[in-house]
């Protein structure tokens, strides 16, 4: 009976820690959802989109951001959330990604050399 408990135990303890584990992908960051785009990339930033990591939701912003500016984005969903795949689109066409950022972490996206 024991041996049965014991075997019941470490395997609670293994399924917390997988647990633990998985949802440590997902960074929350409550109050700090904003962050800043910098475009230093010699053309105009028409679009900036955002992919929820953890939620899947689409955030589309107005992007405009000429070169040499910069503006900040608050994408509160209200999950506490932060990690998203970002998207930026350039006038010439070109697509700039920053995969998998964290929000709390990022604070700045510097776009250059486009």
């Amino acid at each position: 009976m024991k041996l049965f408990t014991r075997l019941g135990v470490a395997a609670l303890a293994a399924a917390a820690c997988i647990g633990l584990a998985a949802s440590a992908n997902a960074a929350v960051c409550y109050g700090a959802e904003t962050f800043t785009v910098r475009n230093f990339s010699g053309h105009t930033i028409v679009a900036i989109d955002m992919v929820g990591a953890v939620t899947g939701e689409r955030h589309a912003n107005n992007g405009y951001i000429p070169p040499g500016y910069q503006k900040t984005y608050n994408f509160d969903d209200g999950t506490g959330y932060v990690d998203y795949r970002l998207r930026a689109l350039l006038d010439n066409g070109q697509v700039v990604w920053h995969d998998d950022p964290n929000i709390c972490v990022l604070n700045v996206w510097t776009i250059s050399g486009y």
